[in-house]
């Protein structure tokens, strides 16, 4: 007994350790699994099929899976350095901090803070590399790069600023490795990209300021949804309204009508949440 309970703490003293080096662990752990135990199911339904079905409705006839996966590791692994550098220095400013990681953790994080964050520069450097192999520009590059400084800001600021800085930074995670994936394909590239913003990232921005993550809600959500507690039902109402609007576009020949499948995979995952007891907040 005491061996499976050493085993078992064993098991967990390397997991705390993985999360700061493997890409994806940190973001799980610290923002899905925390919301709720089936917080990986949560991860795959709401943010890897979403954007997978994108890049396979981006290029039907040429998928490269592993060209898809290898773009979402390389985004989340720069992006977690800013979730890593909130969790573990911003909030010992803070007065009361959200505390995402145990004791055991943290002093795990303060022992090896500078292996940490080389670790994720040096997978970095080898992704950007396989990048650069596939065709992707150096401006492309940059920009992925740049969520590092800009993460760095979004961290030191509070208040309602943060509200609308979310909004670029989700916008980051779902729609750039689209953009990494896709850049070789420009037909209807933007035209994904737009839609997968709009089915994602602007209904949670609209969320995020009507919650308003510790301030008052931002007056113009009203436009939208009466208050946070309506957002189950807005929705559905939201995602109905998109397919219909892109139905309605590619009827005109304006857009493709298979992108459709995005805002409709959202309605799909949505509607059976209605009525449901809520997911923790973040």
């Amino acid at each position: 007994m005491v061996e499976g309970y050493s085993g078992k703490a064993m098991g967990n003293k390397i997991y705390r350790s993985l999360i700061f080096f493997v890409p994806l662990l940190y973001s799980i752990q610290t923002r899905f699994l925390r919301r709720t135990s089936l917080g990986i199911i949560v991860w795959i339904t709401e943010y890897l099929t979403p954007v997978l079905i994108a890049m396979v409705v981006l290029d039907l006839h040429h998928i490269n899976i592993i060209h898809g996966l290898i773009s979402i590791i390389a985004v989340y692994n720069l992006y977690e350095i800013g979730y890593i550098q909130n969790d573990c220095e911003t909030t010992k400013h803070e007065e009361r901090p959200t505390l995402r990681l145990s004791y055991n953790a943290l002093n795990f994080y303060e022992s090896y803070k500078i292996s940490i964050y080389l670790m994720r520069l040096v997978i970095g450097c080898f992704l950007s590399y396989y990048m650069m192999m596939v065709g992707i520009s150096m401006s492309g590059l940059i920009v992925m790069w740049a969520i590092i400084p800009y993460y760095l800001i979004y961290n030191k600021l509070r208040g309602r600023i943060n509200l609308y800085l979310i909004a670029l930074l989700t916008t980051y995670r779902y729609c750039f490795p689209i953009y990494l994936y896709g850049l070789h394909t420009t037909q209807y590239l933007w035209v994904i990209i737009i839609c997968m913003f709009f089915s994602y990232p602007f209904p949670t921005f609209i969320e995020i300021c009507s919650d308003g993550k510790g301030n008052p809600p931002e007056s113009w959500t009203r436009c939208f949804l009466k208050n946070f507690e309506d957002r189950f039902i807005f929705r559905v109402k939201y995602y109905v309204a998109l397919g219909l609007l892109i139905t309605l576009m590619a009827f005109f020949e304006v857009v493709p009508l298979l992108i459709v499948v995005i805002p409709l995979y959202y309605l799909l995952d949505r509607t059976p949440q209605v009525g449901m007891k809520k997911i923790n907040k973040r």
